[in-house]
């Protein structure tokens, strides 16, 4: 897998601004890739820099899948067809939402992990970031951020993490 091969390597130190990982951080396993990554973005940061996850808000659906289908369906978006809900995107058709929720989740085996703001939220704290926030659609704590995709708006989770001033390089 790409990643790994990247990850065995750690990045040049240039001290970025800001990074921004959009519908990307679910792609790793959580144990042991997701971690990891989120110590070489902080290790490539500089004191006060930002770091941004966008990702399917395991959340919203989970909630939205106790209501009906037209609540789902709004999400990705979704069309209604006579045979089920198709989803464009993907390309797949739901006949129940469960089918559904697995795709969300699972996405062909290329999803590792689902998070919700809570979990995503104790993740970055976890690897060193601090001030981390839940935010909105084309909000952030740095107004020079790249704005969001516009695509994935009504699904997604934003959440943001600064490095420490003065942190280290190198966290252990």
């Amino acid at each position: 897998m790409a990643i790994k091969r990247v990850m065995a390597k750690a990045m040049p130190v240039y001290l970025v601004e800001q990074v921004t990982s959009e519908h990307f951080f679910g792609h790793l396993d959580a144990e042991t890739e997701a971690r990891a990554f989120l110590l070489e973005c902080l290790r490539c940061l500089q004191s006060q820099g930002v770091m941004r996850l966008v990702m399917p808000d395991a959340g919203t659906y989970m909630r939205a899948y106790s209501g009906p289908w037209e609540v789902v369906a709004e999400m990705p978006p979704l069309a209604r067809m006579a045979d089920g809900w198709r989803d464009n995107r993907l390309g797949w058709i739901y006949q129940t939402k469960m089918q559904f929720i697995n795709a969300i989740f699972r996405q062909r085996a290329e999803h590792k992990y689902a998070y919700d703001a809570e979990t995503l939220v104790l993740a970055l704290r976890q690897a060193g970031f601090v001030d981390v926030v839940v935010q909105q659609f084309g909000v952030s704590i740095d107004p020079k951020m790249a704005p969001d995709s516009d695509d994935r708006r009504t699904e997604s989770l934003y959440v943001e993490g600064v490095k420490r001033e003065g942190e280290l390089l190198h966290r252990i």
